[in-house]
């Protein structure tokens, strides 16, 4: 029997996983943050607006996060990043962002729940 993705909700740990890849990956695209880049200091505010479904029951959570390290002096470069993710199934969620993927396959004729990393296809 060959594998078969099981539709699992996404847990929490999984969707901050989510978060913090998609950031990252926006992140990775601006020129100001790319690995040749050196900075004596930063400070960064994330505004996150999460609108969360729970089999139809939604939720929104929202928060704001401040971090520095160093001295920002006002001449600084300022750079903002917009990062919108739309409502997508739980598996494509997990394989765009180098998740696990819940799986159902026969192992000694029995059905196993195993999780397995689909390699997703870059943009």
């Amino acid at each position: 029997m060959p594998e078969k993705q099981v539709p699992v909700a996404l847990s929490g740990e999984e969707i901050r996983d989510a978060v913090a890849f998609y950031v990252r990956e926006e992140l990775k695209r601006s020129c100001h943050c790319n690995d040749s880049c050196a900075y004596s200091a930063f400070s960064v505010e994330i505004t996150i607006k999460m609108k969360l479904n729970d089999y139809g029951r939604h939720v929104q959570d929202n928060h704001i996060v401040y971090a520095s390290e160093g001295e920002v002096s006002p001449e600084t470069v300022a750079t903002e990043v917009d990062v919108f993710v739309p409502e997508k199934p739980p598996n494509q969620v997990r394989v765009e962002t180098e998740q696990l993927v819940p799986v159902t396959t026969q192992v000694d004729g029995k059905t196993i729940l195993k999780k397995v990393r689909y390699q997703s296809r870059k943009k």
